[in-house]
């Protein structure tokens, strides 16, 4: 454990109790839950509350690697620290705490005080009036040029790691896990990694403009002024790249545990669905195709799946959550790949293809059937058959292996 000179170590060691015993501390509530972390609300008194971050180690390559570095809840409390002590506005850390088992690390913990009133940056630019908003994005500008300067290399900078005060007057830093400090001030070509992200952030949320006055303030607001055209121009390349590994790994969550959706084993049957859809919703509407004995069904009365409309929001972070106006009840067309498709543990087979190419699709903008579920029946490791389970709601048909993949923003496959 370690604790910051001003932190209410009574509330907080009993909270550290009940994590430790496998519960939530009394009165905690859940704001965010994910593979790799979960955060929960504390109350800490009548007008405060404490944010519990809780670190899981997701794999033996984490576990390895933390073994000999720090965690990153220690990462992340150790930064804060750093930050604050030289001035940056960031949210005020009480304790760290790390579970080992001999050198094996297990769960850490990070505790911060809750900022009254203060919302992430990411929704308070989408409500603010025009002018307001030039105000904080040229805020947010200077704020990332005082962090380079002083030699901090954020490594995530955008506007859903920044918060916004009330009166829209400071902005603080949260999730700060990842921050490295170098000697001096920050290479440049570290800067347009950092630029990059934050540009294309705001180019998403709202629109091309405040990426021109990010970077003119940028570039106007610390001790010597740099060139704005060779920034502008290695800045925009640098956001086209953070656009395309965006876009590739928003398309590879449909294959992980994510937030949006799970991967799961039951028996010999290995499940990939979106995580609106209930696992025995899956094997309900198999059994009816099974029933049918075609290689295609279609099944009334399924639950979940996003709403009919436009293609989903590919940086949306819930991709495969409930979303609002989702219909409870809808047609599903399963389609199945016969024994002759059997493949190994280590290859693609029809299914696993049109089940990636339909997300990826639709990430990209086509209009598609939303894909529900995949459903591969494994022996000794290796696929015999599969079933994918994809919405039929009367837009274009069945999505096939021959799904082009091209981005239209970009080019890229």
């Amino acid at each position: 454990m370690r604790w910051a000179p001003d932190a209410p170590i009574g509330p907080l060691t009993r909270a550290l109790g009940d994590f430790d015993r496998g519960d939530d501390p009394p009165g905690a509530t859940t704001v965010k839950r994910s593979a790799a972390r979960l955060v929960l609300r504390m109350p800490l008194g009548e007008d405060q509350a404490v944010f519990w971050k809780c670190y899981r180690v997701r794999s033996a390559r984490e576990r390895l690697r933390f073994s000999v570095v720090r965690s990153r809840a220690r990462q992340e409390f150790e930064n804060l620290l750093r930050l604050r002590k030289r001035g940056f506005s960031t949210v005020e850390p009480l304790a760290c705490a790390e579970r080992r088992d001999g050198p094996w690390p297990g769960r850490a913990l990070l505790a911060t005080r809750e900022l009254a009133g203060a919302e992430p940056l990411a929704e308070a630019l989408v409500r603010q009036a025009s002018e307001v908003r030039g105000e904080t994005i040229a805020g947010l500008a200077r704020l990332a040029r005082g962090l380079h300067d002083a030699g901090w290399w954020h490594r995530d900078l955008h506007s859903g790691n920044v918060l916004v005060t009330p009166d829209s007057k400071r902005l603080v830093l949260v999730d700060v896990q990842k921050m490295r400090r170098v000697p001096g001030a920050l290479p440049m070509f570290l800067r347009v990694r950092d630029l990059g992200t934050l540009v294309h952030d705001l180019g998403v949320r709202v629109g091309p403009a405040e990426r021109e006055r990010v970077l003119e303030t940028y570039v106007a607001s610390g001790p010597s002024e740099l060139a704005l055209a060779p920034l502008r121009v290695r800045v925009e390349h640098a956001a086209a790249r953070r656009a395309r590994r965006r876009m590739r790994s928003r398309a590879r969550r449909c294959v992980v545990d994510s937030t949006g959706f799970r991967v799961e084993r039951v028996g010999r049957y290995r499940i990939f669905r979106r995580t609106d859809v209930p696992l025995e919703h899956v094997f309900e509407t198999l059994e009816a195709h099974r029933r049918g004995g075609g290689s295609s069904t279609r099944v009334d009365g399924v639950l979940g799946g996003p709403p009919p409309g436009p293609a989903p929001n590919p940086f949306h972070r819930a991709q495969g959550l409930p979303e609002p106006g989702a219909p409870a009840l809808a047609a599903v067309e399963v389609r199945g790949f016969p024994g002759r498709h059997s493949i190994g543990p280590l290859g693609r087979h029809p299914g696993m293809l049109a089940w990636r190419k339909a997300h990826a699709a639709l990430l990209r903008g086509v209009d598609l059937p939303a894909p529900l579920a995949l459903v591969e029946e494994r022996v000794f490791g290796c696929v015999r058959r599969a079933w994918l389970l994809q919405r039929a709601d009367g837009r274009l048909g069945r999505v096939g292996c021959a799904v082009p993949l091209q981005d239209p923003a970009h080019g890229s496959q």
